[in-house]
């Protein structure tokens, strides 16, 4: 339980600037919609003008038939991407803008990794029962213990761990991202106070668990790929490592991996886990972030967001959660490694 409490705190420190970015760009409501810029237009004292400016129609002053200009504001549009949101967010809240609704997430850490990989576990003793293992065919010089899992074992077992992960990040998730997105309703609120108000106004289930079920499909493919990466880079270092010191055995001395292999290793993870999981992410944050019509649920959002703007829609928000998914993911692995290597220790 702590190798997984401290790898999700190192994780959630490290992506959520990143996060707070990618949940603006999905949603759409990252910057307002417009944002004003200042024009070159000669003075007049005519109202009037600033009414008709958003159509460009000329004012006609009382005392004169020719028109007079006013110096005004229009109003552009801005693009929704990283580098314009995160200095619009700094810019109006400070950095620390970045990190609103990061009590949530660090608060759901804990009973999450610790339900992860308690399912990890779980999930790797189920898939040696479900599929056995071709392992103790390996010669006693393989580079693999006999109880080493294939693969394809491994991804079985990072699937079953989207379920207790969907159970607690959701509600979380749905805190955090109106907190996010300053949705008018919870704007200024703090997690608690905001998870509060969900419960009375829309109840447990509408209110704190909307969007579970895309959680869960998000989670659970995701894992697959989070899991089943790390386990393979992992493998390939380990091998390349024996194979560079001239050895081909898989001895406990060849396990210990050095920092930069974790934070490969853990990276790839990260951004393998995103690859797979951001179409359903985008959906979700739609989802979470809705008033609770009945457009809010998972199939009709999916289905208006590519009907509007293609499939590409889905992976809006994608850059953020590269940006974020290396660096969180390796500082999570990292944590967990050297939590599990600090208690072994005192065996």
């Amino acid at each position: 339980m702590l190798p997984g409490a401290v790898g999700g705190s190192l994780s959630v420190l490290v992506g959520h600037p990143f996060d707070t970015i990618k949940v603006m760009i999905q949603s759409g409501k990252g910057v307002k919609a417009d944002s004003p810029t200042h024009s070159n237009i000669k003075s007049s004292t005519n109202n009037a003008f600033a009414r008709n400016i958003a159509t460009k129609t000329p004012v006609v002053s009382s005392s004169s038939n020719s028109p007079r200009l006013v110096s005004t504001t229009i109003h552009q549009p801005q693009k929704m991407n990283v580098m314009g949101i995160l200095r619009a967010t700094v810019s109006q809240h400070g950095f620390s803008g970045l990190y609103r609704g990061v009590t949530a997430p660090l608060l759901a850490v804990t009973p999450t990794w610790a339900l992860v990989f308690l399912s990890y576990e779980y999930g790797k003793e189920t898939s040696r029962k479900i599929f056995p293992s071709p392992s103790h065919n390996h010669s006693s010089s393989s580079i693999y213990p006999d109880d080493e899992l294939t693969i394809a074992q491994y991804f079985f077992a990072g699937a079953i761990t989207g379920i207790p992960a969907a159970l607690v990040l959701c509600p979380s998730e749905r805190v955090k991202c109106l907190l996010q997105t300053q949705s008018a309703q919870y704007k200024g609120m703090g997690s608690f106070e905001c998870a509060r108000l969900l419960c009375k106004q829309q109840g447990l289930t509408k209110g704190l668990f909307r969007g579970f079920g895309i959680t869960f499909l998000r989670d659970s493919p995701g894992n697959a790929f989070y899991f089943g990466t790390y386990e393979y880079v992992k493998r390939e270092i380990i091998k390349w490592e024996s194979t560079g010191n001239g050895t081909d055995s898989y001895s406990s001395n060849s396990k210990k991996l050095s920092t930069k292999s974790i934070i490969m290793a853990g990276g790839l993870a990260g951004v393998a886990n995103w690859i797979v999981a951001l179409p359903f992410d985008t959906v979700k944050s739609k989802v979470q972030t809705s008033n609770g019509s009945k457009d809010s649920k998972m199939i009709d959002v999916a289905i208006k967001l590519v009907k509007k703007e293609g499939f590409q829609a889905l992976y809006r928000g994608l850059s953020p959660a590269l940006l974020r998914a290396f660096p969180a993911n390796a500082a999570a692995f990292m944590g967990v490694e050297m939590t599990r290597s600090f208690l072994c220790s005192f065996r």
